[in-house]
């Protein structure tokens, strides 16, 4: 993947990158952009986090679909392994 500037990641500051809904569905629907994007972020050691608009849009979305069980627990999943995204859900759940 190219870049416009490459990370420098030495001088001690913690970088994360903000994943928009575009990029989640095209991850999730195991389209390349969207796969290779993530490993790319994930490869600079970034935090990956989205918003909990982004979260709810994903949520909304899979009620369009045929196998909507299916489609929410692919969602919940990937939700829950972005850093944010897991505190938000033990809040929900206590």
């Amino acid at each position: 993947m190219k870049t416009g500037k490459n990370l420098n990641m030495n001088d001690g500051g913690k970088y994360l990158a903000i994943l928009d809904s575009d990029l989640l569905v095209a991850f999730l629907r195991k389209k390349a952009n969207g796969y290779e994007v993530i490993e790319y972020l994930k490869g600079e050691q970034l935090e990956l986090k989205t918003t909990v608009f982004n979260a709810a849009e994903l949520y909304n979305d899979c009620y369009s679909m045929r196998n909507v069980a299916k489609v929410l627990n692919k969602v919940k999943s990937l939700l829950e392994n972005l850093s944010e995204m897991k505190m938000l859900f033990k809040n929900m759940q206590n």
